[in-house]
């Protein structure tokens, strides 16, 4: 499976192929912008394989939502001429919420879009026995590290749930009620979403630890995943 494509593996539900293509473009405009910083629509494209159109059209969507902003490309002491334009990711403004459920534990994190955490909490707590507690305890841990990190609800994109089972994706559940008993038939993210008011993502534990090792660690430079 190629690299990218670990970023999203998640369908949401009753969202068909191209929304999901969708968004997986608008990933790899972000995902340049990180590692590039400053650059224009041109190198978007000619990083991503996307036409100038497609990264026209999010680009314009990203600046509109406050993520990307443009800056003046004119060189110093240029006369003359119309400078460039240059597009920014604005990382400081926006944030998300990590969490992730353990047999014996959850833990919550908020980080900025340059991967800075800016707040954490662990609370040993058995999700084997109710899922709604582990849920109810996620949400208030979230209350706590925004507040730590002084970061407001309105900054917060979405939040990403971390399970140790595998997901169905067609219906957003845990897909084993043999490795988490009391989350069988449950849908995960609609419930968080009832309690935090951002939208959620789902994933297995082990596909979230995989996607990390790719953009932290060993994984770094690979094509491939």
């Amino acid at each position: 499976m190629p690299a990218g494509v670990a970023r999203r593996t998640t369908t949401r539900r009753g969202d068909g192929t191209l929304a999901w293509l969708r968004e997986r473009n608008r990933e790899r405009v972000v995902g340049v912008l990180r590692t590039l910083g400053r650059t224009s629509q041109a190198d978007i494209a000619r990083s991503t394989g996307l036409s100038r159109t497609t990264v026209s059209t999010l680009v314009a969507e990203l600046k509109g939502s406050g993520l990307v902003f443009e800056v003046d490309a004119k060189a110093p002491g240029q006369r003359g001429g119309r400078p460039g334009v240059q597009l920014v990711l604005q990382d400081s403004t926006r944030a998300v919420v990590g969490i992730d459920f353990g047999h014996s534990h959850v833990q919550v994190a908020v980080a900025d879009l340059a991967h800075n955490v800016l707040a954490e909490r662990r609370t040993e707590l058995d999700v084997d026995h109710r899922a709604a507690d582990a849920l109810d305890a996620s949400a208030r841990m979230i209350e706590e590290v925004l507040g730590e990190a002084g970061v407001q609800r309105a900054s917060v994109i979405c939040a990403g749930i971390g399970i140790p089972g595998p997901v169905d994706r067609a219906r957003g559940t845990v897909g084993s009620a043999n490795i988490l008993p009391s989350w069988r038939g449950l849908h995960i993210a609609t419930e968080m979403e009832a309690r935090i008011g951002l939208p959620v993502e789902i994933e297995n534990d082990a596909n979230c630890g995989a996607l990390a090792e790719l953009t932290w660690g060993a994984g770094r430079d690979c094509s491939n995943f």
